[in-house]
């Protein structure tokens, strides 16, 4: 990297694998030489392969953040995050049906409960 006096410093981008002045290389205070360690040629070669590949990948439809499910009883909106029913879902835990206590109740109420069996 450093030469004797007068000699102009020389770097070795680890990219390129070419020995390049350390003006070619961008600025890095959390290196050494204070450089980092691929050439601004490189450097620049890259950012322009990954915006070009992220714009691409832009074009994938991501599924809605959010899942609307309607109660049995009164039919109303209920709101939850993809995340939470898939989750519930995987474990197992049924997927919320009503929208308050007191649908859940009404609910109940209608649907007669399996009582015990009536013997001779």
């Amino acid at each position: 990297m450093t030469g004797p006096e007068g000699e102009p410093r020389v770097k070795r981008c680890t990219h390129c694998d070419e020995e390049k002045p350390l003006d070619a290389f961008p600025r890095d205070r959390t290196s050494p030489d204070g450089r980092f360690r691929w050439c601004k040629t490189c450097n620049t070669a890259a950012s322009r392969e990954y915006y070009a590949r992220k714009k691409a990948a832009r074009d994938v439809v991501k599924p809605a953040k959010w899942i609307v499910l309607h109660c049995e009883t009164c039919g109303k909106e209920m709101h939850y995050r993809r995340s939470e029913i898939e989750g519930r879902q995987r474990r197992g835990v049924p997927v919320p049906r009503f929208c308050s206590m007191r649908c859940r109740g009404m609910a109940q109420r209608r649907e007669p409960a399996p009582g015990p069996a009536e013997g001779a």
